[in-house]
């Protein structure tokens, strides 16, 4: 896991900016080290190393080779590396290292641009072709991790986050896509709240000339998995899954996980624990008891004698950990439980981790959410694609002035070629997902620390998205039904079959505690008042009626909230702030 910036094009002058930028993505590497930079007239880079495999100098990027001519920046994890190179190996490639670094470079010198497609993994990656003057960008088929890129008279820049632009552009807000984000936590299309910044889309490949010319290819569909079978064979999901745990735990440094004492991160836990019993969990306790999962969590790790680790979260209203947050995460917090995972990682890494798996997306691939339960009629479009919001919609267009986007036609389109009944699905893997990726991506980045996400594995997705959702769900009864049915050997009963509580937070006791007023003074400052967008009044009704318990309007509230602080740290600040 690492972070990299760079200049394609005039960049011979560029030198000092982009060893600048490098700074501002220290925290995604070995923080006592300064980001190494390739510099050459038409391309320049800086790249911050946290070294997972093969932790020697070799592997160290941005990285060339002797005899080639191009070079490469890889952020991420190759799983299935060993297996690609034995064939290339097979086809009279030299490896010097045991990293997948190298495995990425020569893949790229053998397949070319179709290497992208064999890769079984998460990655964002930049090449140069020195001689042809060339340079790629690419990001991992499900986008776990990011990959950023903005264009200024004679250069593309492009970075693992938006941050690292600083010392080249100035950031001003995209009006047009704000409510869009505020909606769904992120953007559908390529471009971003920061106007000018746009995003890699998952599976997408930028091909980008000297004269700056950009051509844009795909190396996976997500329409393409989605079948209609009935049949479920379980064994090949259990050994998949397991097989994916597995690949997950290979790495040269310690590695944890998050436990939360859910079904996700407890069955992820206990088959992490087969492949090394020195492994420890890390986990959230509330003082609230309906959202404490203490019982849960001691219940895994005492049978399995796991050792574990946890904190209990109390630390809401400190508003430098929020600026803090929001800095690292670039765009405002979508969900309040990345506080909580902040500290949770922060503690992992205080023990000498530099891994973490999570349960991350067990919902989505395997159908753990109420939407899940009933029938889809494509009738009912709009109300499905509302659900997705954290924020009621309602509250959020009475809230702010601000473009309403019509839905993005490239998923219109691909809602067309879908069966009806897995259009919940898809929307979860192909919107909700984003957000999810992007808070594990930040809030392990800022603390040195790399989450990698087992259920996200692309042979497992494809597996399970070939059977309708009502297999997937008995029918419309029992949301993850797959999952439990496979996790019953390896944890107890008591923990698969628990009432679904997720990560929440208790916003809703924040928010009506008099401590909370430090928040609505943003809100009702002169420079909120400036923006030209918020509707005071209706924010002013949403605080009062949630103060008097006649509405919990804490969703809404936090929505607003961070929109407003993302404003002051990245547009009024213009991330001139130092953690």
């Amino acid at each position: 896991m690492c972070g990299f910036v760079g200049c394609f094009g005039a960049s011979k002058d560029l030198k000092d900016k982009v060893l600048l930028a490098g700074q501002f993505l220290r925290h995604r590497g070995d923080k006592k080290s300064k980001p190494k930079l390739y510099y050459d007239n038409n391309f320049s880079a800086a790249f911050s190393r946290l070294a997972i495999k093969d932790l020697n100098e070799s592997s160290k990027q941005p990285y060339k080779k002797d005899g080639y001519n191009f070079v490469l920046c890889f952020n991420g994890e190759i799983y299935n590396y060993k297996e690609l190179k034995d064939i290339l190996i097979k086809k009279s490639y030299i490896f010097q290292s045991d990293s997948d670094t190298e495995l990425v470079y020569l893949a790229f010198d053998y397949w070319g641009l179709s290497c992208f497609e064999k890769f079984r993994g998460m990655f964002a990656i930049c090449v140069f072709d020195i001689e042809k003057k060339q340079m790629f960008l690419a990001r991992d088929a499900l986008g776990i991790k990011t990959l950023y890129y903005t264009i200024k008279e004679q250069n593309v820049y492009f970075a693992s986050e938006i941050k690292a632009f600083k010392p080249f552009i100035s950031f001003s807000p995209n009006y047009d896509n704000l409510f869009e984000f505020l909606k769904f936590g992120t953007n559908l299309g390529k471009s971003t709240i920061f106007k000018g910044i746009y995003q890699l889309k998952p599976a997408q490949i930028l091909s980008i000339d000297v004269n700056l010319d950009i051509k844009t290819s795909k190396f996976f569909s997500l329409v393409d998995t989605f079948g209609d079978d009935e049949d479920i064979d379980f064994s090949q999901i259990k050994d998949l899954l397991d097989e994916s745990v597995r690949l997950h735990c290979d790495c040269d440094v310690k590695y944890g996980c998050q436990l939360s004492g859910g079904l996700d991160s407890s069955l992820i836990a206990a088959l992490a624990h087969k492949y090394s019993k020195d492994m420890e969990t890390f986990s959230v306790r509330f003082t609230n008891k309906d959202l404490d999962e203490t019982k849960f969590q001691k219940l895994l790790t005492d049978e399995l004698q796991i050792q574990s680790n946890f904190i209990v979260y109390d630390n809401f209203f400190n508003i430098d950990k929020l600026n803090q947050a929001i800095y690292f995460e670039d765009f405002p917090l979508h969900h309040p439980n990345i506080l909580a995972s902040n500290e949770i990682n922060m503690l992992a890494e205080c023990k000498a981790n530099k891994v973490l798996l999570s349960g991350d997306g067990a919902d989505e691939v395997f159908c753990g959410y109420n939407w899940h339960l009933r029938e889809f009629q494509m009738s009912e479009l709009d109300e499905a694609i509302n659900k997705l919001s954290y924020c009621p919609f309602e509250n959020l267009k009475n809230s702010v002035n601000l473009h309403q986007k019509e839905l993005n036609p490239e998923i219109l389109s691909d809602i067309s070629k879908i069966p009806n009944n897995q259009v919940m699905v898809y929307l979860g893997q192909r919107i909700y997902l984003d957000k999810w990726l992007r808070r594990q991506d930040r809030s392990g980045m800022q603390n040195s620390l790399e989450i990698r996400v087992p259920y996200l594995d692309i042979a497992l997705l494809k597996a399970l998205n070939k059977y309708s959702i009502k297999a997937k769900t008995n029918n419309f009864r029992n949301a993850k039904f797959i999952l439990k049915r496979v996790a019953e050997p390896y944890i107890n009963n008591k923990i698969i079959y628990q009432k679904k509580i997720g990560f929440p937070m208790p916003i809703k006791e924040y928010f009506a505690s008099k401590k909370a007023e430090i928040f609505w003074e943003f809100l009702r400052s002169k420079k909120a008042k400036e923006r030209g967008f918020y509707n005071f009044a209706y924010i002013e009704n949403l605080i009062k009626n949630h103060k008097e318990n006649l509405q919990d309007n804490s969703r809404s509230l936090w929505t607003i909230l961070n929109l407003e602080l993302w404003f002051r740290i990245f547009i009024d600040k213009q991330a001139d702030i130092k953690f």
